[in-house]
């Protein structure tokens, strides 16, 4: 009981001395203007409460002082000995899409430490049907966050502003990481090198300071939104046709456009996870003008080559600007691929 006073209580008490000296120290200067007698004793308690302030404001300081330290020794402590990776457990107890705002909320259980944070990312998806060009839908859907560990729970929540999640399968991966985060796991078994000594799976991310433990994969299902043949009927239906001369004159009105282009590759430059293609989108009867061109981006395999007619389905980024063989400087509308068929 007196903790709790304590802890939750004194704060309270600070704050309400700091409001009654400010309402007393009114008081007194009214008091003063209007020649009432009452100054001196409504100065008295003005310095009263500000005497309370300052001594419940003192109090409250050490408290938290006091319970930053017990956390970080909370912490160290949990982090003193050496764990087994295989001691380390987490489990899929529930998945929940929320129609409304588009997010897919998934609720972990597990025993590690309170206050880690683990990365947990959607690494790989299926949908339910692969007849359609799915990449740059699967790609804009993998993504990956940081979350902590509460009271044995991991609750996480995805959401994407472009495409929404489809029906299929998300594989669902966790790591424990030491860099940015989890750093009294690093300290307390001296660095990477040790690290590596204790647990195995060591995965690493971007450079060599970041690096953590390998905790596992689950897949699930999601069945209730949509699937990729009515987001890709959708994605196309929403597409606005934009003149060629207008978009070249000023991409600033259509940035994040939705928008179509049909038109004949004149350039097309692709590996597995990237690929650029200069498009003449203006037909005429010799055929597509290489006067007329949009800058493509995308970031998925096409079977596409040069002198194919495609069509194009993305949204407007703004213009590219490129240095030609020629040494002088192109500038092109930029459109960032969704589907191209």
């Amino acid at each position: 009981m007196v903790e709790v006073f304590i802890h939750d209580i004194v704060p309270f008490l600070g704050i309400g001395c700091f409001f009654a000296a400010i309402i007393f120290a009114v008081m007194a200067l009214f008091s003063l203007i209007r020649k009432t007698g009452n100054f001196k004793r409504y100065g008295i308690t003005t310095l009263s409460f500000i005497g309370g302030l300052l001594l419940f404001g003192t109090i409250s300081y050490m408290l938290f002082e006091d319970y930053a330290s017990t956390e970080d020794t909370v912490q160290a402590e949990q982090y003193s000995n050496p764990f087994d990776h295989n001691e380390f457990v987490f489990e899929i107890e529930d998945v929940q899409y929320n129609e409304e705002t588009d997010e897919l909320d998934v609720s972990i259980t597990t025993n590690l430490p309170d206050a880690s944070f683990v990365r947990v990312g959607l690494t790989d998806v299926e949908p339910e049907e692969t007849d359609e060009v799915t990449g740059s839908v699967v790609n804009q859907l993998t993504d990956f966050e940081y979350f902590m560990v509460l009271r044995g729970e991991i609750n996480v929540s995805f959401s994407h502003e472009v495409v929404p999640f489809i029906n299929g399968d998300y594989r669902f991966s966790v790591s424990l990481d030491i860099g940015e985060f989890n750093t009294g796991l690093g300290e307390s078994l001296g660095g990477k090198t040790n690290f590596e000594i204790h647990f195995d799976n060591i995965v690493t991310h971007g450079d060599e300071e970041e690096y953590g433990i390998y905790l596992g994969q689950e897949t699930f299902t999601v069945t209730d939104t949509k699937s990729l043949k009515d987001f890709a009927s959708e994605y196309k239906s929403s597409a606005e046709k934009i003149r060629f001369a207008e978009l070249d004159k000023n991409t600033s009105p259509y940035e994040g456009t939705v928008t179509v282009f049909k038109g004949e590759i004149m350039q097309v430059m692709e590996d597995d996870q990237f690929g650029i293609i200069r498009l003449a989108v203006t037909e005429k009867s010799f055929g597509y003008s290489s006067s007329d061109v949009i800058y493509v981006t995308y970031d998925f395999p096409t079977p596409f080559v040069k002198d194919d007619i495609v069509t194009v389905y993305g949204s407007v980024e703004g213009s590219h600007t490129y240095e030609s063989t020629a040494g002088y400087n192109i500038t092109l509308p930029h459109i960032k691929a969704m589907f191209i068929e």
